[in-house]
């Protein structure tokens, strides 16, 4: 019996470079001459990857061997325990991670977005054009938040958090009102311009917030409509 242990557990496992002896799976270091790949001088460590796999670390928190296709619930290389206290360790670490990519996207967009809406407002309008593009933004901001609350709350359901989603809803307007400063109200306001700004707000909604294209759809017509009668009221009492 202990010979077929013995068997099973050098299987797969290469021999030691420097005498030829067989190793033993769990014992890095050679029994026979003590030699230790991974603690030799000069030698390269392991890579500690990040990508999770079937609901463990991709490596050894130990060793660093990869850990990648292994069902056991130890480490083959040095014997660690690689189940649940691991399991913990590593979907917190990837959660902070997820979180942390979550806020940074419609912050590099929406930064992205303003840099660009303010530099084209001083170059092609003029810094007095500035007040009143960050009033339509806030507006702009407001039905579309408002719009996509009601609908997530009464039909789809939240895709994400309050907070992520006002960040990512500020993002996205920010993108469709950059071209308001690069061509001005007459071609912006104009029927194709309307008409490429609502496209475009399902397109970014369906992408930031991954909901289907059909709840973009809805949010985006709903806001683009909402935006145009105030515009028009806004207009007829000479507001504008």
């Amino acid at each position: 019996m202990q010979a077929t242990v013995n068997d099973r557990t050098k299987q797969d496992r290469a021999p030691c470079p420097v005498c030829g002896a067989a190793t033993v799976v769990g014992i890095p270091q050679c029994g026979a001459c003590g030699h230790a790949p991974d603690l030799e001088q000069g030698s390269v460590p392991r890579p500690k990857r990040k990508r999770r796999t079937n609901g463990r670390a991709a490596s050894c928190k130990g060793c660093g061997y990869s850990l990648v296709g292994i069902t056991a619930p130890v480490c083959p290389e040095c014997g660690a325990n690689i189940s649940q206290s691991t399991k913990r360790d590593w979907d917190a670490e990837l959660s902070e991670e997820v979180a942390r990519a979550a806020f940074r996207r419609p912050l590099i967009i929406g930064g992205s977005a303003l840099l660009v809406a303010v530099v084209a407002a001083v170059s092609f309008q003029s810094v007095s054009f500035l007040p009143g593009w960050f009033a339509m933004l806030a507006l702009s901001w407001f039905i579309g938040s408002t719009t996509c609350f009601f609908v997530c709350a009464f039909w789809a359901g939240f895709p994400v958090s309050l907070p992520l989603m006002a960040l990512h809803l500020a993002a996205a307007h920010l993108v469709i009102l950059a071209p308001l400063a690069i061509v001005g109200p007459a071609i912006y306001f104009s029927t194709m311009g309307i008409i490429f700004t609502a496209i475009l707000y399902a397109i970014l909604l369906a992408e930031l917030l991954d909901i289907e294209t059909f709840e973009a759809r809805i949010i985006a017509a709903v806001s683009t409509a909402i935006q145009l009668l105030i515009l028009l009221v806004a207009n007829v009492r000479g507001w504008i």
